[in-house]
């Protein structure tokens, strides 16, 4: 299954759940999305919560690396049950050389619950979705057919 990007809170907190395999293309893709939209929301403060509980294979290093952005007010971005070490390693190097706030977490209630704390601005309606989320969401898939993001 691909991997897909939908909103928690329009312009504001995304997320995003990965597929077994993100592949560098993809990536790009899905970082190129993320700055458009922080491009037409330039006031906007992005929070990313990233879903990689099924994850086996992430973009390379250096990919991720070139993800930064020169944005003053960047969001955090909250990795999600990253269960394999080197991958978890991979995110938070490769987050620090990006200069991403990013938190390494377990669960999503318990990224919410941080989200919630540093950014008082942010509460995510509970229960969450899911069936709207999967109707309103995009696929990494769909992003490679020209699709974007928004």
């Amino acid at each position: 299954m691909p991997g897909q990007i939908g909103w928690l809170i329009q312009n504001q907190v995304a997320y995003i759940k990965s597929g077994q395999v993100v592949t560098d293309d993809e990536f790009g893709r899905l970082v190129t999305n993320l700055n458009n939209i922080a491009d037409r929301n330039p006031d906007a403060t992005l929070h990313l919560l990233i879903d990689n509980s099924q994850l086996l294979q992430q973009p390379s290093l250096q990919t991720q690396a070139k993800a930064k952005s020169n944005r003053s007010n960047n969001g955090w971005v909250f990795v999600i049950g990253q269960q394999n070490p080197i991958l978890r390693f991979g995110s938070s190097v490769a987050a620090q050389i990006a200069r991403l706030n990013i938190r390494l977490v377990d669960t999503l209630p318990e990224a919410i619950a941080i989200l919630e704390r540093v950014d008082p601005n942010i509460k995510i309606p509970q229960p969450i979705d899911w069936q709207q989320w999967e109707t309103n969401s995009t696929t990494y898939d769909d992003m490679a057919n020209g699709k974007s993001f928004s």
